[in-house]
């Protein structure tokens, strides 16, 4: 019998290798990437040449990254599905893992696996921190549900909270303390941070840190990771003046040295001009900040971002490191996500004055 595991994200492919390691090594585990980041191919190709992975295969699916038009992004996973549906058919699936049970592909690997056999489990891994706390998935109009179903299949649920469609069994997440009341009647499992630390002693890791073109010269320089945000979340002007240009100004000041990095689900390329100034050390964009952390130099002393779960990563993987949010300088307010924070002890910046003086 098989494992299938699903991931959207490197932050997904990680957690999934993680996963499979530790619970399922002599076990026969195949990965599904659905292409919705920058060079997520590298993953695929990466994890294929690894002669220690814990995964059998590795298939490449189409993803939403680069996609100009929701229709297009429609039509790709309805591709998937097809692909989805006919490995299902071929082969026995003792368990499902995936952190998506709203969009057509994720639901479609539960429901197919759930509807041939209904022993086979179904376990949604966290992706961020939906399954802690946060604002809900936007509501779907009528219209949007019921074409939805034609376009996928009648068997199409929507979904407000990830894990909570009646395919899922369990749910697995870093913080089982703060998942959130929706899914208590869901058996939660937890992801140990000692489990994901032991992926530093698997070489194919620092292979692809080499591969995404992360240097390792200049990862012992950096004082300060900025994470920066979407495009289109905040205005780009005020975020370059409250946030980029003042920690610039500020880490001078200091004599520290600041690293960027952009999601990688971004389309929009350098949108904040930063590629060419001397004074910022940008980290590749495809390059999973988990992976980063997991060998991050001695020299890391702060972490700064607004609304990304890479925050919530830092806080859990790193030691002595200041974690902090400036979402709410930007006018931004999530009472949910927020509250996670406060108790994961991210401070929620109002100014960043007195950030460096620690």
């Amino acid at each position: 019998m098989k494992n299938i595991f699903m991931a959207f994200s490197p932050f997904n492919i990680l957690f999934c290798y993680c996963i499979a390691v530790t619970h399922h090594l002599q076990e026969d585990n195949v990965l599904f990437i659905a292409a919705d980041c920058k060079e997520s191919s590298k993953f695929v190709e990466a994890i294929k040449k690894n002669k220690h992975s814990p995964f059998s295969d590795v298939y490449s699916l189409k993803g939403g990254y680069g996609r100009k038009t929701r229709l297009s992004n429609w039509f790709a996973k309805r591709s998937n599905i097809s692909i989805i549906r006919d490995f299902v058919k071929k082969f026995d699936i003792k368990t499902v893992y995936s952190p998506d049970d709203a969009d057509g592909d994720g639901q479609a690997m539960f429901y197919f696996a759930k509807k041939k056999n209904k022993n086979t489990q179904g376990i949604c891994i966290e992706d961020g921190v939906s399954v802690c706390g946060g604002t809900l998935i936007n509501k779907k109009p009528f219209y949007k549900i019921l074409l939805a179903k034609i376009f996928y299949g009648l068997w199409f649920k929507e979904v407000r909270i990830m894990g909570t469609t009646p395919w899922i069994d369990k749910i697995a997440v870093r913080y089982p303390e703060f998942t959130r009341p929706e899914l208590k009647n869901k058996k939660i499992i937890a992801i140990k941070r000692k489990d994901f630390i032991k992926l530093q002693k698997d070489s194919f890791f620092l292979d692809c840190m080499k591969e995404f073109g992360a240097k390792e010269e200049e990862l012992r320089q950096i004082d300060v990771l900025l994470i920066l945000p979407f495009s289109g979340l905040y205005i780009t002007k005020e975020y370059q003046e409250k946030v980029l240009e003042k920690i610039l100004k500020l880490t001078n000041n200091y004599k520290l040295k600041v690293a960027v990095k952009y999601h990688p689900r971004e389309n929009f390329g350098d949108f904040l001009s930063i590629d060419n100034r001397e004074e910022i050390i940008v980290l590749p964009q495809g390059l999973p900040l988990e992976l980063f952390y997991l060998f991050a130099s001695k020299s890391l002393k702060f972490v700064i971002g607004d609304v990304s779960t890479s925050l919530s990563t830092a806080e859990w993987l790193l030691n002595d490191i200041k974690v902090a949010s400036v979402a709410s300088m930007l006018n931004y307010y999530d009472e949910g996500l927020f509250g996670l924070f406060k108790k994961q002890k991210i401070e929620l910046l109002n100014d960043l004055d007195s950030l460096f003086k620690v």
